[in-house]
This record gives structure tokens, sequence and C-alpha cells, in this order.
């Protein structure tokens, strides 16, 4: 639950305790980032394989392959998520986090069927609002971002609150109308920090990706009121 009374920590704050803690268990983020992207492109080899022998799905898409491929990802995606932010929680928490904590699921099941909730509501109303002219396509992917801003806090509610699945989309949604600013200022700023690591030919996931998940965290922490005072 989010508490009302509690300061925004600032930017600052959060940015350098981020960087801080991510210096300090560098060796654990980089090193699990590194195998969580090549075991993600593995992953997704096999699901191309095993949707369509000859080829990816996306490539010449069938209504099942789509569907198989589709569940495939999303299981493997709540796998991911359910397992890095239980080290970055830990890191947030503790200062510390071994290599092996990223890969411990926690709220896996919760993680999953939000996943699948919050794909099916923007499914859902994409159809209703359509995509056929400029238009009703414009409309379609502002709403789709919209919602996007929406739910970006449902996992870490999950993982680090051990919320159920409908009540840390609940609790995502009314944080993200309590601090609208400071959520989309979060969503640019992660967004930042990935296409510069993107730009240092790929490298630089390795060590921007963790430092946006920990802002992630460490912002949700002090949104909560569970971040320390000296932060705000």
């Amino acid at each position: 639950m989010t508490s009302p009374h509690v300061p925004t920590p600032s930017l600052s704050a959060v940015f350098g305790t981020s960087l801080k803690q991510l210096t300090g268990n560098l060796g654990a983020t980089v090193g699990a980032t590194f195998v969580w992207g090549v075991v993600s492109m593995i992953v997704g080899f096999v699901i191309g394989g095993v949707t369509n022998g000859s080829g990816s799905w996306r490539d010449d898409p069938s209504p099942t392959g789509a569907a198989i491929s589709a569940i495939l990802d999303g299981l493997f995606l709540a796998l991911v998520l359910s397992c890095v932010l239980t080290g970055f929680f830990r890191i947030a928490r503790t200062g510390h986090a071994e290599f092996a904590d990223f890969f411990r699921p926690t709220a896996l099941v919760p993680v999953l069927i939000a996943n699948l909730v919050i794909s099916l509501v923007t499914a859902v109303v994409t159809l209703l609002i359509g995509t056929g002219s400029f238009v009703q396509w414009v409309l379609s992917l502002v709403v789709s971002l919209l919602l996007s801003l929406m739910f970006v806090w449902t996992q870490v509610f999950a993982v680090g609150g051990g919320r159920g699945p409908l009540d840390a989309i609940g609790d995502s949604v009314r944080l993200t109308l309590a601090r609208p600013g400071t959520t989309i200022m979060v969503v640019v700023l992660m967004l930042i920090l990935m296409i510069l690591g993107l730009i240092a030919f790929l490298i630089g996931l390795i060590f921007t990706l963790p430092l946006a998940a920990l802002i992630l965290v460490n912002y949700y922490r002090g949104f909560t009121g569970e971040m320390d005072l000296s932060l705000t």
C-alpha cells in the first residue's frame, strides 16, 4: 500500500543511492543481467522453433503459433521479473545480494496472473478503439502508453510488497494517479538508461538495466514509506 503522507524522495537521492547500491554489487548484478540476457535469447530462439519449425511465427504468423508463443513469452517474462526483482529488492533492503538471489523467484504466480490481466485489459481496450484509421491507431497508441504508466508498479508491488495480482494492479494504478509526475519521470529515466545502454553496443545494458531496476525499486520503497527518511 502507498503512503500519501511520505514525501517523494528526490531524484538525486534515489539516483545516487541506486548507483551506490549497484557499484557495491556490481559482480552479482552484471553477471545476472548477462546470464538472463543469454538465456532470453536462447528461450526466444527455442520458442520460435517450437511455434513454427520453419521459422518464427512473427515472420509467417498463424493464430495457433501466435497464441502459443504469446503464452510461452508471458510465462518466461513472469519468471524473469519474479527472479530479478527478488535480487534487486535484496540489494535495496540489505545492501547486498548474491548472484543466486537473481535466480530465486518470488511471487511468481501473482506476477504471472498480473501480467496476463494487464495484457488482456490492454488487448480489449485496443480492440474496442480499433486501428483501422490513422486517428484510431494514434488513439490506441496513446491509451496503451497511459495503461503502461498505470501498471508500471504492478510487479514491484507483487514481489516487494507480497500483494496478490489484482491488489498489485490496483496499488499500481493508485500510485500512478497519486504521483503522476514522478511516475512519468521514473519511466522516462529508465528509458533513457536503456537507450544509453543500447548506444554502448548493447554491452552497456548490463550496467544500465540494473541501475534502472534499482531506481524503480527505491522509488517504490520511498512511496510506500519503506525507504529511510534520509533519502527524502
